[in-house]
């Protein structure tokens, strides 16, 4: 009696062992030929309390990874498998729908993560808004990751381009090494420790861009805000421009001989704080309520007998040191600063 309960036994576990194996099979067939591989159902345990879900799918280095989220938060993060895995908490189903196999290989040329808080959402329809939850993806670091997200944070670092469109809520970017677009209507922008073209916008919030340099000397770092400050440090662009309407604009670091660098603002001070050494073409514009004040010896005025450090409102237009690279600071409201550092 118990060799032939135990007989039953193994026969079962090697039953359900080769079904489980096939439908592994399954889906990875499925979505080698563009079509989505199966949603992750959502897992409770015995309490009925929700569990994260987890889903793989084999990727491009370079894939084009999609996300659109209605709320919640997203962290997205670089690593060195070939590889997109997506995990969500929170949710009803989760589905990665891949395209653009190449040829004789499984990888994913295009990704696109698509979320729901009903598990009984047969049709997910990509490029619209997504359920509400956590989620957290990791991609190859080449990747370009496409971010839609109507409320909360976004954490991402570690790939090659992040464009980041946020409704409400903070964006926070570090080591994105070819291009970052990051834009949002009511949080802040931060980017640190960056390469490449570069271009951040808050409506209302802060912008911060801190240790980026250029991949390319036509590349250009534009940084701008409708209501909250812009600074930017340690910039290696040699095209820059950081303007805000209301708040204050700083740049703090190096200037490149020959660049362009233009700082504005509406309502606020603006201020540029490069080495004592540093030579450039000066143009300061304060038109109402402040000055301009300077560190250095602003020469070659027209209509002055020799080098200003303090004019109150107008126009102060010169050269300091040897000159060239371009630079142009303007406040309606404030007062302009040039510092010494």
């Amino acid at each position: 009696m118990k060799l032939t309960v135990l007989i039953i036994t193994i026969l079962l576990a090697l039953t359900l062992s080769k079904g489980a194996h096939a439908a592994e099979e399954t889906d990875e067939a499925a979505s080698a030929h563009g079509a989505p591989v199966a949603a992750a159902q959502l897992a409770t345990s015995e309490e009925g309390t929700p569990q994260h879900l987890t889903r793989n799918v084999s990727a491009e280095s370079d894939v084009v990874v999609s996300l659109y989220l209605g709320a919640g938060s997203i962290v997205v993060r670089g690593w060195d498998k070939k590889e997109v895995r997506a995990r969500a908490g929170e949710v009803g189903r989760l589905e990665l729908r891949r395209t653009g196999a190449t040829d004789g290989s499984r990888g994913a040329r295009r990704v696109e993560v698509l979320v729901s808080n009903s598990e009984d959402d047969e049709e997910m329809p990509a490029g619209e808004p997504g359920g509400t939850g956590h989620i957290e993806l990791d991609v190859p670091r080449g990747a370009t990751v496409n971010l839609k997200l109507r409320q909360g944070d976004v954490e991402i670092s570690d790939v090659a381009e992040a464009r980041v469109d946020s409704g409400n809520g903070d964006v926070d970017a570090r080591r994105i090494s070819r291009a970052a677009e990051l834009s949002c209507l009511s949080g802040s922008i931060y980017l640190r420790d960056s390469s490449g073209r570069v271009r951040l916008n808050a409506m209302s919030g802060d912008v911060e861009a801190v240790n980026v340099r250029a991949a390319d000397e036509r590349e250009e770092l534009i940084a701008t805000s409708t209501s909250g400050d812009v600074r930017l440090e340690g910039i290696a662009h040699a095209r820059v421009e950081g303007r805000t309407v209301s708040g204050s604009v700083r740049f703090i670091g190096r200037i490149t001989d020959g660049g362009t660098y233009s700082l504005k603002t509406t309502s606020g001070d603006v201020t540029l704080a490069v080495p004592a050494d540093s030579s450039f073409n000066v143009k300061a514009l304060v038109v109402a309520g402040g000055e301009i004040i300077t560190d250095f010896e602003v020469g070659a005025v027209e209509g002055t007998k020799k080098p200003i450090t303090k004019l109150s409102k107008g126009l102060l237009a010169g050269r300091v040191g040897a000159g060239g690279a371009e630079v142009s600071l303007s406040s309606f409201s404030g007062t302009v600063y040039l510092r010494k550092r």
